[in-house]
C-alpha cells in the first residue's frame, strides 16, 4: 500500500485501513445489528450490548493494525516485505468479498459442494487432498505477485468508496445500544396459558408426537442399508401402524414444521423479524404474512385440550400466541450464539466469526467449531430429553410435542461406546434416536401413561445427502441406497392408545396430514388401527408432486412444494391393497 509521509496522506491510510478492518467484519456486523432477517427470527436472544461494543472496538483494533503494519513496512521494510504487506492486503479483501458471495445460493451450492468434495478426498487420499489445496494456495499468491500492482491500484479506490459504511455501522451500533432495551421485547417467548379444565363431552386419545429432525425412512425400513441397528423402533414397529411411503412437505425444517402447523402446504418462507414471516402457500402461489396463532395447537387448545411443546430451531415459545399450557424450546447453533464473558473475549470472538466467514475461514477453524457445535447440540439433547420425559408421562397434558434435534448433524453420539462423543456421525446418531425412543417408552410404562397414550414418531424431511456428504464408514453397510429411500421417504409410526398389533401403510402421502390427523386422534374420532388407515385414504390425496430441493434455503429458488405438477399416480383401489398384518 501507498502510505505517504505527510499528515493528509497519513490520515488518508488511516481511513483506508478503517474502511478494510469495517469491511472485514461484515459478517459480524449483519449478526450483531439484526440485518439478516433470517439470522434474527431464529435465534433465541438478541445480541448483547458487548457484542455491539466488541465489534466496533474490533474494527478500530484491526484498523491501527492494518495502518501500523502498512507504515512499518513502507518506511523500513525492503522490498520484499512491502510486496508481502501487499498480498496480505489483497487477501483481506477475499474476506467481505466472499462473505457477500455466500449470501448467493448459486456460490453457496458450489463451495459447499467442493468442500465436502474435499473432505471426502482428504479421507480417502491424504496427500493428494493437501497437494491440491496447496496448489490452490499457490496459485492464488502467483496471481496477487504477478498483478498485484495492478489489482492494488483499482482496490484501493473501491475500498475508500466504503468510508460511508463505517459511519452506517457505527451509527447503528450506537443506536442499538442506546435502544436496546426496545430491542430485546421482541425476542421475548409468549406466557404460556394456564390449564384450562374443560369438561370434555366425550372420550378422547392422549397424543404425544415426537418428531426426529432429519430422520430418514432409509434407516429403519427393515433394509439395514447402513448397518445400523434400532431394536427400539423395531418393537415399536411391531405394534404401531407404519406407514411405508410418507413423504415430508419439504427438505427443510423451516418450510416442514410450518406445514405441519398451519396445515397448509408452505412453499416459502422468510422472515421479516424476530417473530414473523411471510410465507407463501403452495396451493395459490400467493404471500401472506404468516399467523402463527392458526396453528394445531390454539385448535387442540380452542376445543378444551391442553398442549405442550419442546423443541430446537423453531421459536415455538415466541411465535405460537395463546396455544400453549408449556413451552420450552432452544436455537439452533451457529456463530451468532458466540458471545464473551468480557469486553475483551468478547472482542477476540467477534475476530473469530470474522475468520470463520473468510474463504476457507471454517474449514481452518473447523476443528474447534465442531467441539462447540457439538457439546452445544449435546446439551440441548439433555434438556429436551429431560423435558420430554416429564411431560409424556404427566397425563394433564392431552397432546404433546417434541421436536428432537437428532439425528440432524452434527454427529455427537457412539453408538459403540453407548455415550456422547463428537466424533460420531449420522448412523450413530440414528442410534441415538432408537435409545431415546425406548427411555421415552419405559419413563412412560413407568408413570402409566404409555398404553393410554397415543404415540407419534415422525420426521420434519429425510437425510440431505446433497448437503452433508456422504456418510463415514466405520462398520458399516453400503452406503448407496436407492434414491426413493433417501431422498423423499420419511418414518411415520401410530401407535394408537391400547394397541399392541402392527398394521404396514403401504399407499403413499404427504405428511402434511399430520396436522389434521392428530386433532382427529386428540379428539377420539380415530379408535382403532383399521379406522386410522381408513381415514389416511379417505383424507390423503390419490397422487402427490415431488418435493423440490429448491424450494429450501440456500436456493430460494423457484421449485414449488405444490400439488399440480409432476404427479406421480399409484393409490390403492381398496383398502386391503394397502393395509398389510405383519408376520
Amino acid at each position: 500500500m501507498k502510505l505517504g509521509k505527510h499528515s493528509s496522506q497519513t490520515f488518508k491510510d488511516y481511513f483506508l485501513a478503517l474502511s478494510l478492518a469495517n469491511l472485514c467484519m461484515v459478517d459480524p456486523w449483519t449478526r450483531v445489528l439484526g440485518l439478516s432477517t433470517g439470522d434474527i427470527f431464529f435465534r433465541k436472544a438478541p445480541p448483547l450490548r458487548m457484542d455491539l461494543v466488541g465489534v466496533v472496538v474490533a474494527v478500530l483494533f484491526l484498523a491501527a493494525a492494518f495502518w501500523s503494519v502498512g507504515t512499518l513496512a513502507r518506511e523500513f521494510g525492503p522490498r520484499w516485505v512491502k510486496a508481502t504487506v501487499r498480498t496480505i492486503f489483497l487477501l483481506m479483501l477475499l474476506i467481505p468479498i466472499h462473505t457477500l458471495l455466500v449470501r448467493f445460493s448459486r456460490f453457496w451450492w458450489i463451495e459447499t459442494r467442493g468442500c465436502i468434495w474435499y473432505a471426502d478426498a482428504v479421507r480417502h487420499a491424504p496427500v493428494a487432498g493437501a497437494t491440491l489445496l496447496a496448489l490452490a494456495v499457490v496459485a492464488v499468491l502467483a496471481v496477487i505477485v504477478r498483478w498485484g500492482r495492478q489489482i492494488e491500484k483499482l482496490a484501493i479506490p473501491a475500498v475508500m468508496l466504503e468510508i460511508p459504511f463505517v459511519l452506517i455501522t457505527f451509527f447503528q451500533a450506537g443506536r442499538l445500544f442506546m435502544n436496546y432495551d426496545q430491542f430485546l421485547t421482541q425476542f421475548r417467548d409468549q406466557p404460556t396459558l394456564a390449564m384450562n379444565h374443560v369438561v370434555k363431552t366425550r372420550a378422547h386419545s392422549r397424543v404425544v408426537w415426537l418428531l426426529f429432525d432429519e430422520l430418514d425412512n432409509g434407516m429403519i425400513d427393515g433394509s439395514n442399508r447402513f448397518g445400523g441397528d434400532v431394536p427400539e423402533i423395531d418393537r415399536l414397529s411391531h405394534e404401531s401402524i407404519m406407514a411405508t411411503n410418507a413423504i415430508s412437505p419439504a427438505f427443510c425444517t423451516r418450510l416442514s414444521m410450518p406445514s405441519y402447523l398451519s396445515g397448509r402446504e408452505i412453499s416459502s418462507f422468510d422472515p421479516i423479524g424476530p417473530s414473523s414471516a411471510t410465507v407463501t402457500l403452495a396451493s395459490t402461489g400467493g404471500s401472506v404474512r404468516w399467523n402463527p396463532q392458526d396453528n394445531l395447537f390454539a385448535q387442540a387448545m380452542s376445543e378444551g385440550f391442553s398442549t405442550a411443546v419442546v423443541g430446537w430451531y423453531i421459536p415455538y415459545c415466541r411465535i405460537l400466541k395463546n396455544s400453549l399450557n408449556y413451552c420450552w424450546w432452544a436455537p439452533a447453533y451457529s456463530n451468532s450464539l458466540k458471545t464473551g464473558a468480557t469486553i475483551p473475549d468478547d472482542i477476540l470472538t467477534q475476530l473469530w466469526n470474522a475468520a470463520d466467514a473468510a474463504p476457507l475461514g471454517a474449514q481452518v477453524l473447523q476443528q474447534v467449531d465442531k467441539i462447540a457445535r457439538c457439546e452445544y447440540r449435546v446439551g440441548v439433547y439433555e434438556e429436551i430429553i429431560a423435558r420430554a420425559k416429564k411431560l409424556s408421562t404427566d397425563p394433564q397434558f392431552d397432546l404433546v410435542f417434541v421436536h428432537f434435534p437428532i439425528p440432524h448433524p452434527p454427529g455427537f453420539y457412539r453408538a459403540d461406546r453407548r455415550q456422547f462423543d463428537c466424533s460420531g456421525d449420522y448412523v450413530d446418531n440414528i442410534s441415538l434416536v432408537d435409545r431415546t425412543v425406548g427411555d421415552l417408552r419405559a419413563a412412560m410404562q413407568a408413570a402409566g401413561t404409555w398404553n393410554d397414550s397415543t404415540v407419534i414418531i415422525s420426521s420434519d424431511h429425510p437425510y440431505r445427502t446433497w448437503l452433508w456428504g456422504s456418510i463415514s464408514q466405520r462398520d458399516r453397510g453400503p452406503k448407496n441406497a436407492g434414491g426413493d429411500g433417501l431422498y423423499a421417504k420419511v418414518p411415520l409410526l401410530v401407535k394408537l392408545s391400547g394397541q399392541h398389533r402392527g398394521l404396514r401403510y403401504d399407499r403413499k402421502f404427504n405428511t402434511l396430514i399430520l396436522h389434521d390427523m392428530i386433532l382427529a386422534l386428540v379428539r377420539g374420532d380415530i379408535p382403532d388401527p383399521i379406522a386410522l388407515t381408513r381415514w389416511l385414504t379417505e383424507n390423503t390425496a390419490t397422487s402427490i408432486a415431488p418435493v423440490p430441493i429448491s424450494a429450501c434455503p440456500p436456493f430460494r429458488g423457484s421449485g414449488s412444494g405444490g400439488s399440480h405438477a409432476g404427479m406421480e399416480p399409484g393409490a390403492a383401489k381398496t383398502l386391503a391393497d394397502i393395509v398389510t398384518v405383519p408376520r
